[in-house]
């Protein structure tokens, strides 16, 4: 009997198996959201501006009686004449061993000030782009380094004193990777940029959706509290 009642749960369990199959194979997938993936800058020299932009979070629209489908103002890294980026910096990709240099023009709006740190990566304190570092409005900050870091994902952004958090929220970090070509795993992990190595970055933020105009804000870090409470 017990043999019995085994046979009979395998075969239950293979139909529903090719059930779903038959499913899921007579189903066409569209996804509605596709991953926005950062465009890549790569060689020596890098000209990136800093500036404001616009940037829509919610591409479905209204939720509830809250329409989200509201372009926010932002901060954003570009390529020099690119503006791809509405929100956050394209993906830098460095070399191990190669010298590398930056010419970064700060032109973000009302005057404001910022930094640019590359945060984690073995860098000069004179080019580390730490507090004392101050990009001014309107002008250039030309740093220059040898990448001597193994290969790794790392990010650079902000990090003007009393400003840091709130210009993170806003959009000033994006994300860094070190290669080496004669790394020995280099050909056996996926490396093929938006194919088959996908960069993810994931953020807690708060919104004030009572003007296009109003970027998105953070609620104090005092007593425990975080970005997104």
């Amino acid at each position: 009997m017990k043999n019995k009642t085994f046979t009979l749960f395998l075969i239950v369990l293979m139909l529903i198996g090719f059930s779903y199959s038959h499913l899921l194979k007579s189903q066409t997938f569209t996804f509605q959201n596709p991953l926005p993936i950062p465009y890549i800058m790569k060689g020596n020299s890098f000209n990136i501006d800093i500036s404001g932009a616009q940037h829509n979070f919610d591409p479905n629209g209204a939720v509830s009686n809250i329409n989200l489908n509201v372009p926010l103002a932002t901060y954003t890294y570009n390529e020099t004449g690119n503006t791809g980026m509405s929100y956050l910096g394209p993906t830098l990709v460095f070399k191990k061993g190669e010298t590398l240099n930056f010419d970064i023009f700060n032109d973000l709006p009302d005057g404001v000030n910022t930094t640019v740190h590359w945060h984690g990566l073995n860098i000069p304190a004179e080019d580390d782009g730490g507090p004392h570092q101050v990009i001014v409005n309107q002008s250039n900050w030309i740093p220059d380094f040898t990448m001597i870091d193994p290969v790794q994902t790392a990010w650079y952004h902000t990090h003007l004193m009393d400003q840091t958090t709130d210009q993170v929220i806003r959009g000033l970090a994006g994300l860094i990777l070190v290669e080496d070509d004669d790394d020995a795993l280099y050909d056996i992990l996926p490396h093929d940029y938006g194919e088959n190595d996908f960069p993810i970055i994931i953020q807690e933020k708060n919104f004030n959706l009572d003007s296009m105009t109003m970027p998105p804000t953070a609620t104090s870090i005092i007593a425990g509290e975080k970005p997104g409470n």
